[in-house]
């Protein structure tokens, strides 16, 4: 018997006999005062010492005594010797149950008793309001129906979800496949709470399932499971203590940040639980057919993501997302044009910038590809290029390595300055002097094919192929304030970039010259993109909507 049950069956033991036995709220049923005055024990007469003696001996042979007859018996015989109340009022403690007696002269007789009353568990679960009279007194009964109800509703809940008996995963224990994610089975129950129904994302760092509350199922989440590496672990942990802190800090939950409501570890993989969001803008991209949403909508999204930068740049905040992409941003609903920035995974406070391999390639700022010291501006580079590709439905840079990256942003914007190249630990390994020495020319062009940011957004015949030619919201001027600001938030040096409170108050983000009008709604995607936490949708499209062959159309406004 383990040392924790020794303790809890040892109060029985110990004042077995008591008609006021102490309150204990482990055990149930006990209900009366405790009375703390000495107790001084009657001299036992001759008898009663050589019946205590005989019954000492009677124990050790197996042969159960005359007061020893109400021990439990088969499940289901009631318990005829049960004392009675006006019994046990009248019972008297004999000097031979002393508690002091049995835990010191008689102590191999306290535990032979207790290794008869507990069984191992067996005899405990049977017992019915028993009388057990080798102990002295009455054993509570009811208070160990109660025990053993809690212990077998913990027992189903600790199974709850494991649909599959056996595991057959390759690794931690069999929970997990090859690669440390965690094999989940629709139903499972996380943390004794949420009810998992579906994956909905997966990635580098594991993946994100959607679940409901096990006592409100109403309410929805998106928990992100990391996987079972030591390195992501502890990457986590730092995410939750960034959220909390920048939630902490957006009380009112206006800065377009994702909320985290939860945190807990779950069979060596740490869990974040987070709001349920909707879809990503990479979804959104995608379901027009990568032809890109309206400058409207650009207008919309573009100003909550500036306002979100803002929130992080402020000065008792200072912190840099680090990878921001349409991956990483999210709608709060399919029908709605609001946002919320997701995935705090690699993002560090301003001037603790630990990590130099930040932020997906595509949107990677010229400081840090070149090697140099980097602050929240490099937000800022992303956010342009995530604008001009959600108008164009393609990626501003898409170059498929480093060099490669440098030379499709020096086709757009030319050589960066020399001193970021100079100083940066990378930049003279991917661009040289030029023959003329006033400027650097990259290393491996290799098909390099110089283009404008106007040819890009069609600033002159109409948008992207003329798409948008003799749309409303999309003139001339309309593309030109575009570019204007595109230009501001792709400055090669980050010093001279445009920074967040300005961005708000240009001017793209004031009205259109044409009066605006509903942009077109392309469906959803029926799950979100890698780190994300988003759900699936069914609402209808509203008339004039392009569904290319989804079921769950966006609809936004």
């Amino acid at each position: 018997m383990s040392a924790a049950a020794l303790l809890q069956l040892f109060p029985r033991l110990l004042f077995a006999g008591e008609t006021n036995p102490p309150h204990k709220d482990g055990f149930p049923g006990w209900h009366h005062q405790f009375d703390a005055s000495p107790f001084i024990p009657p001299r036992a007469s001759a008898a009663e010492a050589a019946q205590g003696r005989v019954e000492e001996r009677q124990i050790a042979a197996g042969v159960p005594s005359l007061q020893s007859t109400a021990l439990p018996r088969a499940v289901g015989e009631s318990s005829a010797a049960a004392l009675t109340e006006e019994a046990a009022a009248q019972a008297v403690r004999s000097h031979e149950d002393a508690p002091m007696r049995k835990l010191s002269v008689q102590l191999l007789r306290t535990y032979n008793l207790i290794n008869q009353a507990g069984g191992g568990g067996r005899a405990r679960s049977r017992v019915n309001g028993a009388t057990l009279r080798g102990l002295g007194g009455v054993c509570w009964g009811r208070g160990g129906e109660v025990y053993a109800k809690r212990k077998a509703a913990m027992a189903e809940q600790s199974q709850a979800g494991t649909s599959k008996s056996v595991r057959k995963g390759t690794t931690n224990n069999g929970w997990d496949n090859d690669d440390f994610d965690y094999i989940v089975d629709s139903g499972e129950v996380f943390h004794e709470r949420f009810v998992v129904s579906a994956v909905i994302g997966k990635g580098s760092f594991g993946q994100v399932v959607k679940a409901s509350n096990k006592h409100w199922p109403n309410e929805l989440v998106a928990i992100k499971i990391i996987k079972s590496k030591k390195h992501l672990q502890q990457q986590a942990k730092k995410e939750v203590e960034l959220l909390q802190f920048l939630n902490q800090k957006d009380r009112h939950d206006s800065a377009c940040i994702v909320r985290l409501l939860d945190h807990f570890m779950f069979r060596g993989h740490q869990c974040l639980v987070f709001e349920l969001l909707s879809y990503s803008l990479f979804d959104l991209i995608k379901h027009t057919n990568f032809k890109g949403v309206s400058l409207n909508l650009v207008r919309k999204l573009g100003k909550q993501i500036v306002k979100a930068l803002s929130f992080l740049q402020s000065r008792d905040v200072s912190v840099i997302h680090c990878d921001l992409k349409p991956e990483n941003i999210l709608l709060r609903s399919p029908k709605r044009s609001a946002i919320k920035l997701i995935d705090f995974g690699s993002s560090c406070r301003d001037g603790k910038t630990d990590y130099t391999y930040i932020q997906s390639r595509f949107y990677r700022s010229p400081e840090v590809l070149l090697g140099c010291p980097y602050s929240c501006a490099i937000d800022m580079w992303s956010l342009g290029c995530i604008l001009v590709e959600m108008h164009t439905g393609e990626p501003l840079f898409s170059g498929q390595d480093e060099a490669d990256q440098i030379a499709k942003i020096y086709e757009v914007l030319g050589p960066p300055p020399e001193h970021m190249v100079e100083a940066g630990t990378k930049g003279l390994k991917l661009l040289r002097k030029s023959d003329e020495g006033s400027t650097y020319e990259l290393i491996h062009p290799r098909n390099y094919k110089p283009r404008s940011l106007d040819d890009v957004l069609g600033v002159e015949i109409g948008g992207p192929e003329r798409r948008r030619l003799g749309q409303a919201g999309h003139s001339v001027t309309d593309y030109r304030k575009l570019k204007d600001l595109i230009l501001k938030m792709l400055e090669y040096d980050p010093s001279e970039r445009i920074c967040p409170v300005a961005a708000i108050g240009h001017s793209f983000f004031g009205s259109s010259d044409s009066a605006e009008v509903q942009t077109e709604a392309p469906s959803a995607a029926s799950s979100s993109s890698c780190g994300g936490c988003a759900a699936s949708s069914s609402s209808q499209a509203p008339a004039g909507t392009v569904v290319p062959n989804r079921k769950a159309p966006i609809a936004l406004t």
